[in-house]
């Protein structure tokens, strides 16, 4: 029979690291609660999802480029770039 205990997280410490530190810099986390009422899970998790956050809206926001003829293909397309499946432009279509 297993023993069912809870812990009560009480530090965190994380990094990340990216494949080329030129791009986005290491950065390194940790905490040690101060005292027992603070939510160390919590805490993780809030500064994990802003971390996430920041690299997504600094490093991941780059505008597909690309000309008037390359939308017009785009538009008049049938067929999805990545699957290669079709309809799927129908979906939006008004089935009134």
């Amino acid at each position: 029979m297993l023993n069912n205990t809870r812990h009560t997280p009480c530090s965190l410490c994380y990094r990340i690291k990216s494949i080329n530190d030129s791009i986005y810099p290491p950065v390194l986390r940790s905490y040690v609660a101060e005292s027992e009422e603070d939510d160390v899970a919590q805490i993780f998790l809030d500064w994990l999802e802003n971390d996430v956050k920041d690299i997504f809206s600094n490093y991941f926001q780059k505008k597909m480029i690309y000309g008037e003829e390359e939308e017009i293909k785009s538009i008049a397309s049938d067929d999805c770039h990545i699957c290669g499946g079709g309809g799927f432009y129908r979906l939006y279509e008004d089935k009134g």
